[in-house]
């Protein structure tokens, strides 16, 4: 949680590094984008210097997040619809070490695409897959005011024509 020399973000709360801020408290900076995907694309990072989201302590990830919607919510104003895009770690794409969100405001026909090629799964796969990763979020130490159910097992699901709805070409676009 230390700050580095030579990140921009660090950089940009230390006032070394000018940048266009439109939001700013004890907390997060949220600026201007300077390579935006679309005119008025924030990005929003804590003023200490953490790696991803996972990092964050639970309260300033809360704040982070919701700090994010308010944003969001603002970008609204001008815009026809928001992505918040977050990269966690390098092989999901994040450039920085500092944890940061994107928020692009969105236009009809802006020709900004986020999509990705399906991966079929198999059904048996697919019961490891929730297994693991119910159990992983069960050892993870949840504060007391969230409840964590146990999943109920799924029966008789038809992969096929779900994969069918869910590849269909317009409705994969985020």
């Amino acid at each position: 949680m230390t700050e580095t020399p030579q990140c921009p973000f660090c950089m940009i709360k230390e006032g070394t590094l000018p940048t266009s801020k439109v939001f700013e408290d004890g907390e997060f900076i949220g600026a201007m984008e300077i390579r935006p995907a679309n005119a008025g694309h924030v990005v929003l990072f804590p003023k200490d210097h953490f790696k991803t989201l996972q990092d964050l302590p639970d309260d300033l990830r809360d704040r982070f997040l919701s700090t994010a919607g308010m944003i969001a919510k603002a970008l609204t104003q001008i815009s026809e619809g928001v992505n918040i895009l977050l990269s966690s770690d390098q092989a999901a794409g994040q450039a920085l070490e500092h944890i940061s969100l994107h928020i692009i405001p969105r236009f009809k026909d802006d020709k900004i695409v986020f999509a990705w090629n399906p991966k079929q799964v198999e059904e048996g796969q697919m019961k490891e897959l929730t297994e693991a990763v119910t159990n992983a979020i069960g050892a993870i130490n949840v504060p007391k005011k969230v409840e964590v159910k146990e999943v109920a097992e799924e029966t008789n699901t038809n992969y096929e024509d779900l994969e069918k709805e869910l590849t269909k070409p317009e409705e994969r676009k985020i």
